[in-house]
């Protein structure tokens, strides 16, 4: 069998694969000089973030007990299949590791899953996104563990739920319409009792597994475009977290402009800006082989120190093992939701083994059918 690394290349002329690896040492040298940067400038650059946001250690954690907690990713995708559009959409919750004095709540992962045809105009407004999130929201809600992670923002699903309310109206009677309405009533005022709860025995954080947020390097006046959590892995060392500082939520403000008629609905979304507008953040690098993550959580567990600890403790429970770069469950739900676009192909082909057992027709016919090409919508994560 032929190496994968020479595969890499196959069916490309010798001269551009020649000229691309000829740039490559090049391109290496631009991205790390920035890095080197920062290396060479860690110890200022660890006392300005000391005076400016504070650095702590989660020494504080030792001897607490260790919370139960669980991870929610989800995913969605638009395929071709002959003339139709085949929907899909799941969401996954993994429980984590169980801790010594921890209680097992699920005997296995649990799931929602969404499969459908659809008319083209609907599921290309974004609202298929739209109910992912709304679904993240119910397992969000309704996990009985400690500590929930999901690997998006609430600000991301906010935004995603009141952008699409508009699309959802003009294709009401699409599947999709239908799914996203009649779930949205359900998802906003549990989307509203999460931001207003001051139960300290359940933390809901977000911790995104893509976050471009620069707030810290703004701060501190860095000119290299590094994204926060680079600059964070760089300049934390291991057990090391920034303090919980205010996130710029300015982003919000798109949300708060959307014209909704619904005075009622209007009011519940204004409520809910209001309520994110005070959501703070923190970075905390557990250990040498995980990066930076970025918490973001909500105020009244920010102002509780007791809460942070609990918090920290569990994440850095979840990250015990070497090679697994963020807490054990969001890990494993992640890996779930993109299994999943994975086993795409093999329910296709079951699809259209299906199709040619049904077909009474010409089985030529059917096979040029087969081989239309078209090309498939984005999958999206959540």
């Amino acid at each position: 069998m032929k190496n994968d690394k020479t595969q890499s290349f196959a069916g490309l002329p010798v001269t551009l694969v020649g000229e691309m690896l000829s740039k490559s040492g090049q391109i290496a040298d631009e991205i790390y000089a920035p890095v080197c940067s920062i290396q060479e400038d860690r110890d200022k650059l660890r006392s300005q973030l000391r005076d400016q946001v504070g650095i702590e250690k989660d020494s504080q954690t030792d001897g607490e007990a260790t919370p139960t907690s669980c991870g929610i990713d989800g995913w969605s995708s638009v395929k071709k299949l002959l003339s139709s559009n085949v929907v899909y959409c799941a969401v996954c919750a993994v429980e984590g590791l169980i801790p010594p004095s921890g209680k097992k709540h699920w005997d296995k992962p649990a799931h929602e899953q969404l499969i459908y045809i659809e008319g083209t105009g609907a599921t290309e407004t974004g609202l298929l996104d739209a109910i992912m999130k709304e679904m993240e929201i119910e397992f969000l809600t309704n996990a009985p563990q400690d500590v929930i992670f999901l690997s998006s923002s609430f600000v991301t699903i906010l935004s995603a739920v009141m952008e699409n309310l508009k699309p959802a109206l003009e294709f009401k009677e699409s599947a999709t319409g239908k799914e996203f309405l009649n779930r949205i009533k359900g998802s906003i005022l549990a989307l509203k009792s999460i931001l207003e709860t001051s139960d300290s025995e359940k933390i809901r954080v977000c911790v995104p597994r893509k976050s471009y947020n620069t707030e810290l390097a703004v701060r501190m006046e860095l000119s290299n475009n590094f994204n926060d959590t680079v600059l964070m892995t760089l300049l934390l060392s291991p057990g090391e977290f920034t303090k919980p500082a205010n996130a710029d939520l300015s982003g919000l403000e798109k949300v708060r402009e959307l014209p909704i008629k619904d005075q009622a609905f209007a009011t519940v979304r204004d409520g809910l800006v209001s309520d994110l507008s005070t959501m703070n953040f923190l970075y905390y690098r557990p250990y040498t082989w995980t990066p930076a993550f970025r918490i973001e959580i909500l105020q009244s567990a920010a102002e509780n120190s007791a809460t942070i600890m609990k918090l920290l403790n569990c994440i850095k429970f979840q990250c015990g093992i070497a090679g697994i770069y963020e807490p054990y469950p969001l890990f494993c739900a992640g890996n779930m939701v993109r299994s999943m676009k994975k086993a795409i192909p093999s329910f296709r082909n079951s699809a259209l083994s299906h199709i040619t057992n049904s077909n009474k027709g010409d089985p030529g016919e059917l096979f040029s059918l087969f081989m239309i090409k078209d090309s498939d919508m984005e999958d999206k994560n959540g």
